[in-house]
């Protein structure tokens, strides 16, 4: 099946999966195809899906990259709130390094060990309009130490929201925001910041 676990990692592959589910409880793993490095990398969660509550535990590996992670979800009336962090080692993490003494950036692909966690929030503010908020924090290290930069890692802050109408079950229509901040540490003390700010609208037809 083209169709990799809902569990992250590296993309949409091609993939074998073995499936099993009882009650509210449901397992996967499967065997995936990759077009670089070694050609197989595998994946796998447990779930439990409750009329109320619904939690996973996943995990995937391909070459030295690999992750673990859990999240949950909780409906409550008109509210729906969800948390998830994961773990994991990524071979060749970029780091953008720009300052005076180094140009132009010294290191960017560093094998990293990393951390994550977001919550988010939902509510239904009327029959056809709902909105959410998100935010997501996120830090990478290096895994060895990388010479002339003892200090190297970075940091990420995510914030997220929109609000959306759906006038009829066809269509949706919404605005949403975003602010991403990304910083970069190494022994210098003009480190690397950047900031992102994005707005959209967006229209989902349904036919």
């Amino acid at each position: 099946t083209d169709g990799a676990l809902s569990v992250g990692g590296p993309g949409d592959r091609a993939s074998f999966k073995v499936s099993y589910a009882s009650g509210p409880i449901s397992m996967d793993i499967a065997a995936q195809h990759y077009d670089t490095g070694s050609s197989i990398g595998g994946a796998g969660q447990i779930s439990y899906a409750g009329d109320s509550f619904s939690a996973q535990v996943a995990g995937w590996v391909h070459d030295n990259d690999w992750q673990i992670g859990a999240g949950a979800t909780a409906s409550m009336d008109m509210f729906t709130l969800s948390a998830s962090g994961a773990y994991g080692h990524q071979s060749a993490h970029s780091y953008n390094i720009l300052n005076k003494n180094v140009q132009p950036a010294a290191v960017k692909a560093v094998a990293s060990d990393y951390w994550g966690a977001n919550v988010y929030a939902s509510a239904a503010l009327s029959e056809s309009i709902k909105a959410e908020i998100g935010y997501g924090y996120g830090a990478y290290s290096p895994s060895t130490a990388v010479a002339g930069f003892p200090n190297l890692g970075q940091t990420s802050n995510a914030v997220a929201g929109g609000i959306y109408y759906t006038p009829v079950s066809q269509l949706t229509m919404g605005v949403e925001g975003s602010w991403t901040h990304i910083n970069t540490d190494d022994t210098f003390p003009d480190n690397t910041d950047t900031t992102n700010i994005a707005a959209d609208f967006v229209s989902v037809f349904r036919f």
